[in-house]
């Protein structure tokens, strides 16, 4: 007789399968006994003190987004435009639906689809935690680690495959080409020969150096060409030698200061639809017990629109993009317009956008979606390595709809991996939208006898 046995899990199962798989078998077996079986859903065992009884994974039971095995959250932690418009997506994930992929993808008219052909090198387990893409199309990522003492790779792709350029301790956050030159930013000690150089340091094609003037007092985490200019962000009380907190602007000669008054560390940088220069991050209280989002008046940086709050303290602001008049801000809050309880604050969980008169929510918090991994829950105020740990890592406009990276299973009740998109109207699910698996955990199970229905 042959039978289905429905096997459920609280944590993902292989190839990205989570909550509910089925085992077929010419013999009865306990469905609570250990299982294994290959992630393409080949030849998969159940064992009860007796002999293994042969069958295979169920390849339906899938989530969208990007997934992978049980442990650490799957994660999207960067994106980088190409030189064709498609949108590069770098993290650490390992599936697309039941698809093996490689932790680097493209988005290209509306699908996504591995960014490369051949790897020269192997990814590591862990992914990439930076990407940039030149004006020439020149590649470069940074490795990423997730445990124990934090250490990776540079790696670049100038049109002759992957090969590395450096190495480092610690952590890569941003990656970005400036006339010609890779510059790298992060909580990190990028090594040259015996060496070690914190927080920012540039390569030029023959070695990695500091910036002139010298390696920032802390640590850098943002790099954005504005005007001509690159503007660097992070957790630093001067760069180059010229004193400045969290903002400074290189001009291809010399360093010009964007300070804020006291200390903050800037996550996010870039221009609003209306033009002006925006910056997210763990600010403080920059008025009224919110921060987290400041304007720049020509002179210094001012609390925006009431800011973000996390209850009643201030918010952190990780990304920020400008798309279709709006400006989409994302990182860690709970209120965006001031402190909860303020008249004019609106409830949004994480993500909100600002359309030039007022906030609207993008998550009010009411419809929430449960993760089967581990998902670190950090702020980004924690310290400098803490906002890898922050759940919403990474904006970026992408023709009609913004997307959204970090390590979230879903927005607003719409289950998506670590990869989300909204289009105006609403969020949309993103890769293999449509297996049965099921986000969170299942607490009961069983069939309808008449009708053989499954319940969980």
């Amino acid at each position: 007789m042959q039978h289905t046995w429905l096997i459920f899990a609280g944590l993902a199962l292989t190839a990205g399968c989570t909550g509910l798989v089925t085992e077929s078998s010419s013999e009865l077996a306990d469905p609570s006994t250990a299982s294994n079986g290959s992630a393409d859903g080949s030849a998969a065992a159940l064992t009860s003190g007796g002999p293994p009884i042969a069958g295979a994974w169920d390849p339906r039971f899938t989530i969208a987004g990007f997934t992978g095995p049980d442990g650490h959250a799957p994660t999207v932690y960067d994106f980088a435009r190409d030189i064709d418009g498609s949108i590069v997506a770098a993290g650490e994930f390992h599936y697309v639906g039941r698809t093996r992929v490689e932790p680097l993808l493209r988005l290209r008219n509306g699908v996504w689809q591995p960014a490369r052909a051949r790897w020269e090198i192997t990814p590591p387990g862990s992914g990439f935690s930076a990407v940039a893409i030149a004006p020439d199309g020149k590649l470069a990522v940074a490795t990423y680690d997730d445990y124990g003492p934090r250490s990776g790779q540079i790696w670049i792709d100038d049109g002759t495959g992957l090969r590395p350029i450096g190495t480092f301790d610690g952590l890569i956050r941003r990656l970005r080409w400036y006339h010609g030159q890779l510059w790298a930013a992060g909580w990190a000690q990028i090594h040259q020969g015996a060496s070690r150089i914190q927080g920012l340091a540039v390569w030029s094609g023959g070695g990695w150096m500091a910036p002139a003037g010298g390696a920032p007092t802390g640590f850098a985490f943002e790099l954005v060409e504005d005007a001509g200019e690159l503007l660097v962000g992070g957790d630093f009380t001067s760069v180059g030698g010229v004193p400045s907190n969290g903002v400074s602007a290189w001009t291809g000669t010399l360093w010009h200061p964007m300070s804020f008054p006291r200390g903050a560390t800037v996550y996010a940088l870039g221009r609003g639809p209306d033009g002006e220069l925006y910056a997210g991050g763990a600010l403080g209280d920059l008025g009224g017990g919110a921060g987290g989002l400041a304007r720049w008046t020509g002179d210094t940086w001012a609390l925006f629109a009431g800011g973000v709050a996390a209850r009643t303290l201030p918010g952190v602001v990780t990304a920020l993009t400008a798309h279709q008049g709006s400006l989409f801000v994302a990182g860690c809050f709970s209120s965006v317009g001031g402190l909860e309880g303020n008249p004019r604050t609106v409830a949004s969980r994480d993500v909100a956008r600002f359309d030039g008169g007022a906030w609207h929510a993008l998550d009010d918090g009411s419809r929430r979606v449960n993760t089967p991994w581990i998902e670190p829950l950090a702020c980004g105020d924690e310290g400098p390595s803490s906002v890898w740990d922050v759940s919403k890592q990474a904006l970026v406009s992408a023709g009609h709809q913004v997307l959204l990276g970090g390590s979230f299973p879903g927005i607003a009740g719409v289950e998506s991996q670590a990869i989300i998109a909204h289009n105006g109207a609403g969020w949309l699910a993103q890769g293999d939208t449509h297996g049965l698996g099921v986000g969170g955990s299942i607490d009961r199970l069983g069939i309808a006898t008449l009708t053989g229905q499954v319940w969980a």
